[in-house]
């Protein structure tokens, strides 16, 4: 009978072993899976529409599934054509209307790839790289920005 507990003993010791390498191993994989997921994320508060917050929800969605970096994004066929994403100059991107205010730098904007059209009472058209989006809604000159959208004859 003495037996019989070393060998419980044993057995229990084999299996907390084994136990603590598999947790180890799950460990590593859960941080090497982190590390290679693409974290992109668009300022929360931004001052957008809700038609663009849904926008920028849907192209995060699909930047998560391709795990790519913004630059070398290819947004699906169903991205495109639902928000008017165009190619210009080998680069994808939105085009939309801003309200800009005295903080706002055009010279800067424009030298990152955005392209203005004409200032009427702060409010401007605007052609946005996709990859210069972050960047530009986390403006302190940007008041508001909508994206463009379809427009649809009855």
């Amino acid at each position: 009978m003495k037996k019989l507990p070393k060998k419980m003993f044993l057995f229990y010791q084999c299996l907390l072993v084994l136990m603590l390498l598999s947790c180890i191993g799950t460990k590593e994989n859960m941080q090497n899976s982190e590390n290679q997921q693409v974290k992109f994320v668009f300022p929360e508060n931004s001052p957008a529409s809700l038609k663009t917050k849904r926008f920028l929800l849907e192209l995060n969605e699909e930047l998560q599934k391709c795990k790519c970096k913004l630059e070398q994004f290819e947004p699906s066929r169903k991205l495109a054509e639902k928000f008017i994403l165009k190619k210009i100059n080998d680069k994808w991107s939105v085009s939309g209307f801003v309200k800009i205010n005295e903080k706002f730098n055009q010279v800067q904007m424009e030298n990152a790839g955005i392209s203005f059209g004409k200032v009427g009472g702060g409010i401007t058209t605007i052609i946005v790289p996709l990859e210069t989006l972050p960047k530009f809604l986390k403006d302190e000159g940007i008041d508001y920005f909508e994206i463009s959208e379809k427009v649809q004859l009855k």
